[in-house]
């Protein structure tokens, strides 16, 4: 077992549809408990591994954002994609969203929610990079998603 501390960065906070840039003076760290945004730091005898993770969700289709995330992206050990991928939609549209973001790192993981359909669920179980129920290693980082959501219909008014 990797005995783990965590120091946390917020890289960017996503809403339903808008994103926050990231603060010009680089990652702020800051104590426990962590968030989701971090650096994982896991205890070897040759000293810590520092991995560089983001995460966001509630894209809802919207890819444009992500241009200027780039950067970021791209520096990130790994992209958690933490739900909301789509606005009603099945797996062709989330296949879409998730290719936008492979553009700019091919290690994504991710995880449905309430406005994506239950397929997308089993697709990304068949892609191998579902975080529902599922753990995931990076070198000495293990990763482990519990998650998901009820289907949130579409309301029709």
């Amino acid at each position: 077992m990797v005995g783990a501390c965590i120091k946390a960065y917020p890289i960017f906070y996503t809403d339903s549809m808008s994103f926050i840039s990231p603060p010009s003076h680089g990652f702020a760290t800051t104590a426990l408990p962590a968030t989701i945004f971090g650096t994982f730091l896991g205890q070897r005898e040759k000293g810590p591994a520092l991995m560089k993770i983001m995460a966001f969700g509630d894209i809802h289709e919207y890819l444009h954002p992500l241009a200027s995330l780039a950067a970021p992206l791209r520096q990130a050990d790994v992209v958690l994609v933490t739900g909301d991928m789509t606005r009603w939609r099945g797996p062709e549209t989330a296949t879409k969203v998730l290719q936008a973001i492979r553009h700019y790192n091919p290690n994504v993981l991710a995880q449905v929610g309430n406005t994506d359909s239950w397929d997308i669920h089993h697709h990304l179980t068949q892609l191998g990079i579902n975080l529902h129920g599922q753990g995931h290693r990076f070198g000495d980082v293990g990763i482990f998603g519990v998650g998901g959501s009820n289907y949130t219909g579409r309301c029709e008014i």
